[in-house]
């Protein structure tokens, strides 16, 4: 992983897609060190030359089919870096059929349900919401409903739904 990260360093090259997909691939698995990787992830900038952002996206969702890393994250800062995918990625419409299906993965977790609320998926939601798409709208209504569980993030869900 340092590797990866030490190759990107260098500028970006043909070398930076070859090393976000490592990095991707090192999330195909669960394994003691995977939360480094996605603290690598989330980190990675993107330039004209490269756009991680799609393979960024599928790593967050690889990451939050497993339990014990959908905590991490949101600490990471998961919800955050979609909200600013979401603004960007208006063309990539398979890019934000991820981002919610990660929100509804994330969602699926009663411990990191009012911690997604304070961190902004309320926001999130509804900026995939006005995307014409099926798919985006059924993720965000599953987690919008699981969100909706927690009684105590219910008030602030309503405020930020305005």
């Amino acid at each position: 992983m340092t590797a990866f990260m030490a190759l990107m360093g260098l500028g970006p090259s043909l070398v930076a897609p070859v090393c976000v997909q490592g990095l991707f691939n090192l999330t195909c698995g669960e394994w003691h060190a995977c939360d480094k990787v996605i603290k690598s992830l989330v980190n990675l900038p993107f330039t004209d030359k490269i756009d991680p952002r799609p393979v960024i996206c599928n790593a967050m969702l690889n990451c939050a089919l497993i339990f014990r890393l959908r905590p991490r994250l949101i600490e990471e800062g998961c919800i955050q870096i979609m909200e600013t995918f979401v603004t960007r990625m208006t063309h990539s419409t398979s890019s934000l059929v991820v981002c919610s299906k990660v929100l509804y993965q994330l969602s699926c977790s009663r411990t990191c349900r009012s911690d997604m609320v304070v961190k902004g998926a309320v926001k999130c939601i509804k900026l995939l919401s006005s995307i014409v798409n099926e798919e985006i709208h059924y993720y965000c209504a599953c987690a919008l409903s699981k969100l909706s569980l927690d009684s105590s993030s219910r008030h602030r869900m309503i405020d930020e739904g305005r």
